[in-house]
């Protein structure tokens, strides 16, 4: 199974936005371009936090997480977190991702899978 999570923070995250403009913000970012507007994000703090969350369960080698059968792939630009996961992965843990980009890093996750035009969520899964 495969899942991407994509993680951003707007500069003014507080601003009223339709999903046309977080495609957009989706589609440029997936082209390693970094749209104006978006706040910093400290990708440091995140591995960090990412890395204490999933190991010792995952290895951390070479920009992933390994672990028999799945992979867990940390990527993005300046201004955001993508997040793949490939394998046999526990949903527990992409939970743990999602719930920590959010409520730590203020970055709620936008899943561009949910048909027709993707969704943002904010902490904890609300809207």
């Amino acid at each position: 199974m495969s899942y991407d999570l994509n993680f951003w923070r707007y500069a003014d995250e507080g601003a009223a936005r339709t999903l046309d403009d977080h495609l957009a913000t989706y589609h440029a970012l997936s082209k390693g371009e970094v749209p104006a507007g978006l706040g910093p994000i400290d990708r440091g703090a995140v591995l960090a936090a990412l890395r204490a969350a999933l190991e010792p369960a995952w290895t951390w080698e070479g920009g992933a997480w390994t672990r028999p059968g799945a992979v867990i792939e940390f990527g993005g630009t300046a201004a955001s977190v993508r997040i793949d996961l490939r394998g046999k992965w526990p949903h527990s843990d992409a939970n743990r991702i999602i719930d920590i980009m959010a409520d730590d890093f203020g970055c709620p996750l936008f899943d561009p899978q949910i048909r027709p035009r993707g969704e943002r969520f904010g902490p904890r899964g609300g809207a």
